[in-house]
């Protein structure tokens, strides 16, 4: 038997992460169904023609991921399978999926809502029994993460996601871990809003071996874990520590972290073990915006203490904001921007406009209050700060007013990011951000650079 696990085709190239949830699945399904021969299909970051593969592989089933932009792709290929090769048996998976299983069902013979991996090996079990399993299935989460056996890196082109990998301030090339499912909140613009699934971690024994595999077998200069909260877990991280210790093992890595988990005994735990950059999720700085992205569960308060914890710990960090929240006004709006511009010890910032992903709360309140038109083009749900390319979903500012701020926010923050990690002024004046600032703002350009040279926080 043969399984073709793929990544459609997209117009955008929406993610330069190595298909970890596939590798995931294929890894798990060799070690239930060790007779099956897999195979990884991606068509995004390889450029890879899916449907010339498929026909290549002759495969018996074939299972497609994808979130909400890669939607689109991934219906025409199993349109195009059901209608050319109906002796080949549809399934599809991913965020999206699980978001809309009654749409993606249109299209395939059969959903997966929920995690994949055992829900995968039924549905073979079916298929060699003469049955094929139609409509919408719910994938069991994974209790013990550890079940899970490493993923298998062989079957996807590791030199070519590492040309892709980059963080600031890590090492090249850069590789993006997970290392654990769920999550404990439910921010209402993410896609664990949607899910009921407690959040579980793979043991510090196996995430320590996988790093060792991972160093011994490619060239790899950090690591970035792109857990949903990776600090959370202070027993397993000290473990990590301990482990990596013993073995002798150093790394050098990032992550994603919670800025109410970002006490002083964590971070400098972490800054022992070789972390150098930490991106949390700010989000904003208006109090009332704050709130209802992050549930109430952090202040602007708890953003600013973090920040100070990590500089004091000689870590790097970094953050991500979203503009455009439903309701939210420009001076709001203007309240994040100029906290952008005065706190110094933040190094680089991630700029997007909110994405109203289906599934997540902010979806249902767009769709309730007629933000949304009834058809939409899923290729434009991706995060970006480029207004064209994306639905701003809310009338509380004139369009026109919007896409000027956030063109002016995006070139003045890039130039500050630049100037906050310390890029010659050669490199510097290669950059067309650069230029629009002296043109257009000579004194706030002049402000960063004297800022800049007498290593204070830029003050615009």
């Amino acid at each position: 038997m043969k399984v073709a696990l793929v990544v459609p085709e997209t117009l955008r190239l929406t993610d330069t992460c190595a298909p970890l949830n596939l590798a995931c699945l294929a890894s798990y399904l060799r070690l239930k169904k060790p007779y099956v021969t897999v195979k990884i299909i991606d068509g995004v970051l390889l450029g890879i023609n899916v449907m010339q593969e498929l026909s290549r592989f002759q495969p018996d089933i074939v299972g497609v991921t994808a979130t909400t932009p890669q939607a689109p792709s991934a219906y025409s290929i199993g349109d195009m399978l059901k209608k050319n090769r109906p002796d080949i048996y549809t399934v599809m998976g991913g965020v999206h999926a699980s978001a809309l299983p009654s749409e993606a069902a249109l299209h395939f013979d059969c959903v997966v809502v929920g995690e994949g991996e055992q829900a995968l090996v039924n549905i073979i079990d079916s298929f060699e029994q003469g049955k094929r399993l139609h409509g919408i299935i719910i994938g069991e989460p994974v209790a013990n993460l550890d079940d899970v056996p490493m993923p298998a890196y062989d079957l996807i082109r590791m030199d070519e996601y590492l040309k892709h990998g980059q963080v600031p301030g890590l090492k090249l090339p850069v590789l993006l871990m997970v290392t654990s499912r769920g999550c404990l909140f439910a921010c209402p613009f993410c896609y664990n809003s949607n899910r009921k699934y407690p959040p579980r971690w793979f043991s510090a024994a196996r995430v320590v071996d996988e790093l060792e595999y991972l160093l011994n077998h490619y060239k790899i200069g950090s690591f970035f874990f792109s857990d949903d909260e990776f600090l959370i877990n202070k027993k397993r991280l000290a473990e990590i520590g301990r482990l990596l210790e013993k073995r002798d093992i150093k790394i050098v890595w990032g992550c994603q972290a919670r800025v109410n988990t970002m006490n002083p005994d964590t971070l400098l735990l972490a800054k022992k073990m070789g972390c150098a950059v930490i991106i949390p999720g700010f989000e904003s700085m208006a109090p009332r915006i704050l709130k209802y992205l992050k549930r109430g569960t952090t202040t602007v308060e708890a953003n600013e203490r973090a920040l100070m914890l990590a500089e004091k710990a000689g870590i790097m960090m970094g953050g991500c904001f979203i503009f455009g929240t439903p309701t939210e006004t420009m001076d709001e709006m203007k309240v994040t921007f100029n906290w952008l511009l005065k706190h110094g010890s933040l190094k680089f910032v991630n700029l997007n406009s909110l994405v109203p992903f289906p599934g997540t709360a902010v979806y249902k309140f767009c769709q309730r209050n007629g933000l949304l038109p009834k058809v939409v083009d899923y290729e434009r749900f991706v995060q970006t700060n480029h207004i064209k390319e994306t639905y701003v979903i809310d009338n509380a500012v004139d369009l026109r007013v919007y896409s000027r701020f956030m063109l002016h926010a995006q070139r003045i923050t890039w130039i500050l990011s630049l100037l906050r990690c310390g890029r010659s002024f050669r490199s510097l004046i290669n950059d067309l951000h650069l230029w629009y600032i002296l043109v257009y703002h000579p004194i706030k350009l002049f402000k960063m650079l004297q800022c800049r040279l007498k290593y204070e926080p830029i003050i615009c």
